[in-house]
């Protein structure tokens, strides 16, 4: 896992790469839980919205599988996402 101390420094190429990268986890887990959303609100009624249900199930497929290409992207430049996520959430609570 990576701290703050291994993040790259300010003038780095990288930052902007990292930006975007981040921008796309936070629209895909907007995305994916939306979606997630609507199924569970589909599921009493699933016989009359088989293929409003297919196609979310599909939506929720594709951004997993691209959030799964992103941290591979991420760990190729030395951050473990899951980690991360993990610090930062530790890092929420005892904010809180």
């Amino acid at each position: 896992m990576r701290t703050n101390d291994d993040l790259p420094e300010d003038g780095d190429a990288r930052w902007p790469l990292l930006r975007s990268i981040q921008r796309e986890i936070v629209e895909r887990c907007n995305a994916l839980q939306a979606a997630e959303d609507m199924l569970d609100a589909l599921s009493p009624v699933q016989d009359s919205h088989r293929e409003d249900i297919a196609s979310l199930q599909s939506e929720v497929s594709l951004h997993r599988r691209e959030l799964r290409h992103v941290a591979t992207e991420l760990r190729l430049l030395g951050i473990d996402l899951e980690a991360e996520h993990i610090r930062l959430q530790q890092r929420s609570r005892a904010a809180s």
